[in-house]
């Protein structure tokens, strides 16, 4: 007997009791077997750990919907995508330069991002993109769009880079536009190197006092010491890692921020970490298949080259400057550590998800196939001191509980919303006062308070013109719309 719908016609043409249970029986069967097919299809291409453990960190939120970073992929899903692009976060001074220079220079891989050795053109100018080989081909090659500024990103994004097919990475620190870049036919593949957010400020400090080779290096504009440097904003961008993961470069970091932060990192990017480059650069050779593709593209003798050239830029990693951190407490740090604070808690979240991701993505020997195992890392004495010390520096830089933490961030934001509903409402109290002016007072009083871009309240909430507008109509009411600066 067959059932194919819904019980129809007379009761005496109703399958029997009997008949129905041994229905219900075969489509549990049916139902079971197809549970266990999916869950070993999931176990054979896709690692849960990561992303359920993240979800669980992140009190089960969603902040990534409705922005582009829907265009990158899940980072545990392992199954390969042929047509999914990596993109590289670039965040100053961690290792970034290293990185770079092991894509082009050791594995010949075709860049999407910024270098020296190419004069790029305005990008209103770039008709077609193109490769540009550096150093006859020996250094992989470059697009012809300039990846370090938002226009270079969507110049190429007009040209179709996505689908066609030049690009092997991407690199840029703008990676919300980059995201952009990717549709469902070709998604990103995000991946990043974490330092601590103290010594990557004082590692850029030190780099400014000598990279003459840069554009804006300036021998009149360099801060004179690490404390002018922490407090003139001139010389630094506060909290870089959660502005740049949220897309807030300019406004108040707000928890909202910070959530989405969290989000795309633990759900969307590959954690390297600087102070372990060795793994980190096996973990990435194998996360993208890298070793496997040149292994089987390359002879025995370029094969023993590009590991040499690996060894080499780990060893020696490139715009390094050797000098010393200032101790933890001292002035120096505690001012670092003023323009840390988001980023600080970040990186130690960072690290933990460093440490879920070597359990849940890379159970197994990442160089099966030989590439670099006679390289295969081993700890030293040195490493254990290594991190005794970073432990010591995690208890210190969390003192407070992440709950504490947290909660005095919380207060901290309902204080702001408050004194600006007070400094808002006072602009409006004088109704003879025109528009034009209210509209002029209420910029200069944003532009003091939250420094936004766009003529903006806050993060990407309203523009001012209907803002005033707004207000005006409702003078005298209830004013707790306001928080939506948030």
């Amino acid at each position: 007997m067959t059932f194919d719908g819904p019980l129809e016609g007379r009761a005496d043409d109703a399958p029997s009791v009997s008949s129905l249970r041994k229905l219900l029986k075969e489509r549990r069967k049916l139902r079971y077997f197809g549970l266990v097919c999916a869950a070993l299809f999931i176990s054979l291409h896709t690692s849960f750990d990561t992303i359920s453990r993240a979800r669980r960190m992140l009190g089960l939120q969603n902040y990534i919907t409705g922005t582009p970073f829907e265009n990158l992929r899940d980072v545990e899903d392992t199954f390969h995508h042929p047509e999914d692009i990596p993109l590289f976060f670039l965040v100053p001074k961690s290792a970034t330069s290293t990185v770079k220079s092991i894509l082009s220079h050791c594995l010949h891989l075709n860049q999407a991002s910024s270098t020296q050795a190419v004069k790029y053109e305005e990008p209103k100018d770039v008709k077609e993109l193109e490769l540009v080989p550096i150093n006859n081909g020996e250094g992989g090659a470059f697009l012809n769009v300039d990846f370090a500024w938002p226009k270079g990103i969507a110049r190429a994004k007009e040209l179709n880079l996505a689908s066609s097919g030049l690009a092997d990475v991407v690199v840029t620190s703008y990676i919300r536009e980059a995201s952009e870049l990717f549709d469902e036919d070709h998604q990103g593949r995000l991946f990043t190197v974490l330092r601590h957010p103290i010594k990557r400020l004082v590692s850029d400090y030190y780099y400014m006092q000598d990279a003459e080779w840069e554009n804006l290096y300036s021998e009149d504009e360099r801060p004179q010491s690490l404390i002018e440097y922490a407090q003139n904003p001139k010389f630094h961008l506060d909290n870089f890692l959660t502005r740049f993961l949220s897309g807030n470069r300019s406004s108040k970091i707000t928890l909202e921020d910070y959530e989405l932060a969290k989000e795309v990192l633990a759900t969307k990017t590959l954690v390297l970490v600087q102070g372990k480059m060795e793994e980190s650069v096996d973990r990435l050779l194998s996360y993208f298949r890298w070793n496997d593709q040149f292994v089987s593209s390359h002879d025995e003798t370029t094969i023993s080259n590009a590991e040499k050239c690996i060894d080499g830029y780990i060893n020696a990693p490139v715009n390094q400057h050797l000098h010393e951190d200032p101790e933890p407490g001292s002035e120096e740090w505690e001012a670092l550590r003023e323009i840390s604070d988001w980023d600080i808690h970040l990186y130690w979240f960072g690290i933990e998800l460093w440490e879920s991701q070597g359990k849940s993505l890379f159970k197994h020997k990442q160089n099966a196939n030989g590439f670099r195992e006679e390289h295969h890392h081993v700890e030293t004495a040195d490493e254990d001191e290594e991190l005794r010390i970073e432990e010591e520096l995690y208890l210190q830089d969390l003192e407070e509980s992440e709950a504490e933490w947290y909660a005095k961030k919380q207060k901290e934001e309902e204080e702001r919303v408050k004194d600006y509903s007070k400094k808002i409402s006072s602009v409006f109290e004088d109704e003879d006062k025109e528009i034009d002016e209210k509209k002029k007072n209420v910029l200069l009083m944003i532009h003091a308070s939250y420094e936004p871009t766009d003529n903006k309240i806050g993060v990407g909430s309203v523009n001012v013109k209907e803002y005033v507008t707004l207000k005006k109509e409702e003078k005298g009411k209830d004013m707790s719309w306001l928080s939506i600066w948030k």
